[in-house]
C-alpha cells in the first residue's frame, strides 16, 4: 500500500501543506559493489520498494569471475534487505591476443 501523511490542527482543519505520499521501502540502501551496478532503474544508494528484487551485473569492461554469476538484492514485505553476493566479483575483461598478420609469407606449423 501507499503511506502518506498530513497535519490536522485542533480545529479539525488540514494544513495548507499538501499530503505527501510515498510507497513503502526498505530502510537499508542498495550497496555500492566495485565494478558492478544494478540492472534496473535503481542505482547504488537507492532504497528498494517492498517485495522488489534487483540484480547486479558487471560494468562495461568487466566480467563476472564466475561465468553467468549475478548478484541479487531483495527487499522483503517486512522491509528487510537481503544481499546475495556470494562469490559475485567483477574482474577486468581480458581479450585474447589477435593473431599476427603475415604479409607475403607462409606459416608452417602451429602458431605460437
Amino acid at each position: 500500500g501507499v503511506h502518506g501523511w498530513g497535519i490536522r490542527d485542533s480545529r479539525g482543519q488540514w494544513s495548507k501543506r499538501p499530503v505527501q505520499c510515498s510507497a513503502p521501502r526498505c530502510q537499508e540502501r542498495l550497496p555500492d559493489i566495485v565494478n558492478a551496478a544494478p540492472t534496473s532503474d535503481y542505482k547504488a544508494g537507492d532504497r528498494l520498494l517492498l517485495n522488489a528484487t534487483v540484480q547486479y551485473e558487471c560494468s562495461l569492461g568487466y566480467t563476472p569471475k564466475t561465468e553467468g554469476k549475478l548478484g541479487t538484492v531483495t527487499c522483503s514485505s517486512q522491509g528487510d534487505l537481503t544481499i546475495a553476493m556470494d562469490n559475485f566479483e567483477c574482474v577486468p575483461l581480458v581479450c585474447p591476443l589477435l593473431p599476427t598478420i603475415m604479409y607475403h609469407g607462409t606459416l608452417i606449423g602451429p602458431a605460437a
